[in-house]
């Protein structure tokens, strides 16, 4: 398989576009770690993944990747395991507005932060069918931007919505793909567009 000997961490793991990025890397060959705060869930997933791929293919680390320590603590524990670390998956994210500062720290700081890696991409979905977007029934979540969420669901409901699996689909393409050092991928529901410093590029999902 394209990933055996590989090892791949993925954060965000037990649901949604992070359980399904580390199903097609497990699939692919890799052995994957899965990073979460949802304990139960991601024991649960633990356990589903162990009955197809075997228990020595996965491992599962109950981990708030906000807090530094845990998070080293949790890299640490992959690289003991495993051995080594070839490909790292920022897939947790929040939603809260009140705390834009811890949002932008798990959205988009801790790729940087995990002090692993020589190739960095971005992969930027349209709206997917995820848990996230419960935070527009909430005000509390969304601060100031309150307001937005009625034309944010109209949006939603006229352009339709992404299933995870063209997510992760889009990301094993950026992983094979080594010519892609530094690009940044939009998954939108007409295809896949990839910016660079160079080109704009399209094709087809």
């Amino acid at each position: 398989m394209a990933l055996e000997g590989r090892t791949a961490v993925v954060t965000g793991a037990a649901q949604g576009i992070g359980r399904s990025i580390s199903e097609i890397l497990l699939k692919n060959g890799a052995k994957v770690a899965l990073l979460d705060v949802a304990e139960a869930t991601g024991t649960t997933l633990k356990k589903s993944l162990d009955g197809q791929y075997g228990p020595e293919r996965t491992l599962f680390i109950p981990c708030d990747v906000h807090p530094q320590q845990q998070f080293t603590a949790a890299l640490q524990k992959v690289v003991e395991t495993f051995g080594h670390l070839d490909i790292f998956c920022n897939n947790a994210g929040i939603a809260n507005e009140n705390d834009w500062e811890k949002t932008v720290s798990i959205n988009l700081e801790t790729s940087k932060r995990s002090g692993y890696g020589v190739r960095f991409n971005t992969i930027c979905p349209d709206f997917a069918k995820t848990d996230i977007l419960n935070c527009l029934d909430s005000t509390a979540t969304l601060g100031q931007f309150a307001h937005l969420a009625d034309p944010t669901r109209k949006f939603v409901e006229q352009h339709g919505l992404l299933d995870v699996s063209q997510v992760s689909e889009a990301f094993l393409q950026l992983v094979f793909d080594e010519t892609k050092d530094g690009a940044s991928l939009m998954v939108l529901l007409k295809g896949l567009q990839y910016y660079t410093s160079n080109f704009l590029e399209w094709s087809d999902i």
